[in-house]
């Protein structure tokens, strides 16, 4: 439904302002200069009025805005906003001549020296900021769109918590969406422009699609969800970073204490308070990635880009799923074969 709506928000986009925009325009570029005699021109006609420079301001440095003011009617200054003025104050100073060009009962651009610029109000690409919407928002609901649809459809199949499936298609929409809405609204020079080139970046972003799909696919079927553990043997009393959050008796300690006489987890990342013990025989039988049945899915390590993966451990007849990095398995791995070293560890 959300796809739905981002790509009728494109749409409207596309056949409302961007329409208009193309319109106004079309009609500015059509219009001819006003005869000399004021009753005989209207709006459709291009005025001049000649003026002097009272002041100029640039409103940024990093991205320069500037701005020109002449004067207005009783004495007070009228400011207009320039639009792409490259180093304007350094071209027009206090005094210069200005020539102002009116349409609509708007001034559309202005001339001094021998140099044009255009104002911040010229019909001339103004469609572009909603054409960048219109573009960027279209394949970011398309991608949404297609996401919905496979987890719909394939989705219960699965059992990662996170599909590559969506992954995939979820970056290549994202990406699309950015680079195509930048273009879209600062590049072309006409609408027919932007289209034709937004149409090439979606079908590029197709193929990529379909190009990726079989390997991942293949490679998901090599591969599985298990994870290659390293046993890593350190000192006898150790403290690993791991959780065992599908189990209320243990939420909220987050760390695991391994002792030669003992296992517990804890509080504290020294393991000295706040113990609370495991069974002895406890033993990692093998490390995977999350799944959807899990009943903690969807665990993040924090602020690390590195996603947490899930120890299955037998304590007994019963099954404790731990939570953590691999790299932290490959410590308990070790710290456990060490502790039992007759129990037989995953590899």
């Amino acid at each position: 439904m959300a796809g739905l709506v981002v790509m009728g928000v494109a749409l409207w986009l596309l056949l409302v302002p961007v329409a208009a925009g193309e319109r106004s325009e079309a009609a500015f570029q059509r219009a001819v200069p006003c005869p000399s005699a004021p009753a005989a021109g209207g709006p459709e006609c291009i005025s001049r009025s000649d003026s002097v420079i009272s002041w100029t301001r640039q409103d940024s440095h990093k991205n320069p805005a500037y701005s020109v003011a002449v004067p207005g009617p009783g004495g007070a200054v009228r400011w207009i906003a320039l639009k792409n003025a490259h180093a304007f104050t350094d071209r027009a100073h206090r005094g210069d001549s200005i020539a102002l060009y009116s349409w609509r009962g708007d001034v559309r651009t202005v001339v001094t020296g021998n140099r044009s610029y255009d104002t911040a109000r010229t019909p001339v690409g103004s469609w572009g900021t909603a054409m960048g919407w219109a573009a960027g928002l279209f394949p970011g609901g398309l991608a949404v769109l297609a996401c919905g649809w496979w987890w719909l459809a394939r989705g219960a199949a699965h059992r990662a918590a996170a599909p590559w499936q969506v992954g995939l298609i979820g970056t290549v929409g994202i990406v699309t969406a950015v680079f195509v809405g930048v273009w879209a609204g600062q590049g072309p020079v006409t609408v027919g422009q932007a289209l034709r080139g937004a149409g090439a970046a979606y079908t590029a972003g197709l193929l990529l699609v379909l190009l990726c799909w079989p390997f991942l696919a293949r490679r998901e079927r090599r591969r599985g969800d298990s994870i290659r553990v390293t046993p890593l043997h350190g000192p006898a009393e150790q403290v690993i970073a791991v959780s065992i959050p599908g189990e209320s008796r243990y939420a909220g300690f987050p760390y695991l204490v391994v002792r030669p006489d003992a296992l517990a987890m804890s509080t504290d990342p020294t393991g000295r308070v706040g113990c609370r013990p495991l069974p002895n025989d406890l033993s990692l039988v093998r490390v995977r990635r999350q799944r959807r049945t899990d009943p903690f899915p969807y665990i993040h390590a924090g602020r690390s880009i590195e996603p947490y993966v899930i120890g299955e451990c037998h304590a007994g007849e019963n099954t404790l799923l731990f939570a953590g990095k691999a790299k932290a398995f490959d410590r308990m791995a070790g710290a456990l074969a060490a502790r039992r070293p007759d129990v037989r560890q995953p590899a």
